[in-house]
């Protein structure tokens, strides 16, 4: 059988007129098109947006960034961002910032920020929208992995420069850095000894935006109610107890989940829930039942370090059925309960956002006890700011400050709010309010 042979020349952007047509027939011969025809290629479109660049032509530039932007990946990230920052190409731009902190850990541990010049590595440094993910989902406080790999980076290129270093460093948001933190990296990364230690230890960058993934950008969002009633027009078979404990912690994560399965007039519901969380404190969701024979079954499962729930799916009526949760690590634990009651789910309002906490009734049958109203609270991350612009390489821009000082506790926005008495209000009068919009 004859070799069929692909020429470069085939897939090349000849000129500005056909570009459009040349890049759609490479993308429907991609797969017949090995590592360095591809490359070439990209090089060529490179070629055809600095030409569209010089000659302003708005319709190629766009479609030249859209084609890059789908082959973008952990290998060509890094190696695409000059370009993209040279001809301020935003979207791409974007795109290159959510990659690398996607795969942020292999590219440290691959030195691939050395890659970049001074410039471009601040500029990095400098988008508010870097941050670290781990499958898909914000490590607690990037900023400490971020400012790690500032240490790693100029260590690997031998910077000993004082200005060159503190020109790095106005980069980093360190009111996001405990003094704790800060100890330990002046400790860790001889590169930042060079500087005077109290330098290291108070310097503020309080006029940096905060980063969209960060502490400080943390708020929560309620679910609708589950198995959703008036507490004066419930059953005359169950009667209100008391409301949730809650935990408002919005830096807190769940590390444990138990919970109990009983039975109500012959359905097995949830009877309760109790969830451990990384700071130690222990949320008990229901009652528990002073005759063991009241458990069916108990469940238990424990979240890996990062591991974190992004679903839930509910079985409920008059109570919750089951419950069955899903995690960023494609995991899912459950259905726990029956198949009793109508299927529904809940996931967060954002793509990076994970549960946190339940909040609820629980309510009193012959003897035993049970949990309804039950809504789930999200944690997502606030994009209601007015400081999305990024500031240009070529340029001192910048934002107002929106962040605490570092000694300060940091307080979490609430999307939704509410008291005791609002909380009553709500489930007397039946409301069922949607706050995921």
């Amino acid at each position: 059988m004859r070799r069929q042979n692909l020429s470069i020349n085939d897939c090349e952007c000849r000129s500005l007129e056909n570009t459009k047509t040349v890049t759609y027939e490479c993308t429907q011969n991609e797969d017949l098109l090995n590592e360095s025809i591809n490359k070439e290629i990209s090089n060529k479109v490179q070629d055809s947006i600095a030409t569209a660049s010089y000659l302003q032509v708005k319709f190629i530039l766009d479609e030249c960034e859209k084609f890059m932007i789908k082959k973008i990946d952990d290998s060509s990230a890094i190696s695409l961002l000059p370009f993209a920052i040279r001809f301020d190409l935003s979207s791409l731009i974007e795109t290159i910032v959510i990659s690398i902190s996607e795969n942020f850990d292999t590219l440290v541990d691959r030195n691939a920020f050395t890659r970049l010049s001074h410039d471009e590595f601040k500029f990095l440094l400098m988008n508010r929208n870097l941050s670290v993910f781990r499958k898909g989902i914000p490590v607690d406080n990037p900023e400490i992995h971020i400012i790690e790999a500032v240490g790693k980076t100029l260590t690997a290129n031998q910077v000993d420069d004082v200005s060159t270093i503190k020109d790095i460093l106005s980069a980093i948001r360190f009111s996001d850095l405990s003094k704790s933190d800060l100890n330990d990296l002046f400790q860790n990364y001889p590169v930042f000894q060079i500087l005077d230690r109290s330098f290291f230890l108070n310097t503020t960058n309080s006029s940096l935006p905060n980063r969209t993934f960060s502490k400080s950008m943390k708020c929560f969002k309620h679910s609708i109610p589950y198995a959703s009633h008036s507490r004066r027009k419930f059953t005359s078979r169950l009667n209100f107890m008391s409301y949730f404990k809650d935990i408002t912690d919005v830096n807190d994560r769940p590390r444990k989940v138990w919970l109990w399965v009983t039975r109500w007039e012959g359905f097995i519901v949830i009877g309760g829930i109790r969830v451990n969380y990384e700071s130690g404190e222990n949320i008990l969701h229901g009652i528990l039942p002073k005759a063991k024979h009241s458990i069916i079954s108990e469940h238990e499962f424990v979240l890996d370090e990062n591991e974190v729930i992004t679903n839930i799916s509910i079985r409920s009526g008059v109570l919750i059925d089951s419950l069955s949760f899903d995690t960023n690590y494609g995991r899912t634990y459950g259905p726990y309960g029956s198949d009793g009651g109508f299927p529904s789910s809940a996931s967060p309002p954002q793509k990076r956002g994970y549960f946190h906490s339940f909040h609820g009734l629980v309510y009193k049958g012959r003897y035993e006890y049970f949990i309804a109203n039950i809504e789930f609270k999200w944690v997502v991350f606030e994009t209601h700011n007015t400081d999305s612009k990024e500031p240009s390489i070529h340029s001192n821009e910048s934002c107002k400050p929106r962040s605490p000082d570092r000694n300060s506790p940091l307080e979490a926005s609430v999307c939704y709010q509410s008291d005791e008495s609002d909380d009553q209000e709500r489930y007397d009068d039946a409301i069922t309010l949607s706050l995921i919009d």
